[in-house]
């Protein structure tokens, strides 16, 4: 899987940039009030295990500014 993400206000000079991308595979303790829980994303990764999974991802600007929670559900196979 790969995350990715920008901060729309650098393409003007308005943002800061983006620091760090949080995301967990199966662990809703991950969020960002609670990154201690999360990974941090450096690298696309896999999931080969069968089943439903749901990974939760977020991103750190270098102003401090952390965004919402994004969620993607999915069954392998």
């Amino acid at each position: 899987m790969t995350l990715s993400a920008s901060d729309t206000g650098s393409a003007n000079g308005t943002g800061s940039g983006v620091a760090k991308v949080y995301y967990s595979v199966d662990s809703a303790a991950c969020a960002p009030v609670a990154t201690g829980s999360c990974l941090t994303y450096t690298a696309p990764f896999s999931i080969n295990t069968p089943g439903a999974h749901t990974v939760r991802y977020f991103s750190l600007d270098k102003a401090g500014n952390m965004e919402a929670t994004e969620t993607v559900t999915f069954t392998g196979k």
